[in-house]
């Protein structure tokens, strides 16, 4: 993990060892999949909105 500028939110808080940025790891995990799910709260209740998505070389 090099130097970035991701803040603390950015980051896997649970087992963070387990955690890996680069894009050799992250493209071949994004290619694989088809829907991803957005999570967000608003006005303090969780919402999870499924969805798809495309990476087009290193624009997700």
């Amino acid at each position: 993990m090099g130097s970035d500028a991701r803040g603390v939110r950015d980051r896997v808080r649970r087992h963070p060892e387990r955690g890996h940025y680069d894009a050799e790891t992250v493209h071949p995990i994004l290619d694989e999949g088809l829907v991803c799910h957005l999570g967000v709260v608003i006005r303090g209740e969780p919402w999870v909105l499924p969805t798809i998505h495309a990476r087009v070389e290193d624009q997700a």
